[in-house]
């Protein structure tokens, strides 16, 4: 018969906390040094090439306000650390905590996420694994839910960042269409977003 997993989810929330505030310093110095190349891309007229790049710094940044959200929860989770292994079922007030902890494990580069997911299934069952992978009843955090969507940043998205980018480091560049609420019209005569 197989070994019973003894659900004790306080160290590797410890750990996914640990992690996060790892992985936040580097994504943080990693967008910094990508904004530099983009300046440098812009001033080169290589403007494609700088589109490309700040869809990545807006996925990137859009992980790092998803690791935001995922530290409050495993904060409140951590502080309920012995209501979580002592309760039957899952406690409704950290419904929501565990079932986005399940959601990002696969989307987050965090493996203390993936031990917590694993503990919260042998726990939970595979129903709160279920319910987390389809956002049943809304039981994701909102904003997690949306920061690590796989859907691309949209064209105003990326204008936008390239323009707060050139105007950063002191580049003329100008986006060859109308942002609204950024500046003027376009003097090269782009069209409207």
């Amino acid at each position: 018969m197989g070994k019973k997993v003894k659900f004790d989810p306080k160290l590797p929330i410890k750990a996914a906390i640990v992690r996060i505030k790892i992985q936040r310093n580097k994504k943080n110095a990693l967008i910094e040094n990508e904004r530099r190349i983009i300046a440098g891309l812009l001033k080169d007229g290589k403007d494609e090439n700088a589109r490309v790049r700040v869809e990545k710094i807006i996925k990137e940044q859009h992980t790092l306000d998803a690791y935001e959200e995922l530290y409050i929860h495993l904060e409140e989770l951590l502080q309920r650390a012995q209501s979580l292994k002592a309760s039957n079922g899952l406690p409704e007030d950290l419904r929501e905590g565990v079932c986005t902890v399940i959601f990002a494990s696969p989307r987050v580069k965090i493996a203390e996420l993936t031990t917590l997911r694993e503990q919260f299934t042998v726990k939970y069952g595979q129903l709160i694994l279920q319910d987390a992978f389809l956002n049943r009843n809304d039981c994701i955090n909102p904003k997690v839910f949306q920061c690590l969507s796989v859907s691309p940043p949209s064209e105003a998205e990326v204008l936008l960042l390239l323009n707060e980018i050139a105007k950063q480091h002191g580049v003329a560049w100008e986006a060859d269409v109308y942002i609204p609420g950024v500046g003027g019209e376009s003097t090269q005569g782009g069209t409207e977003l």
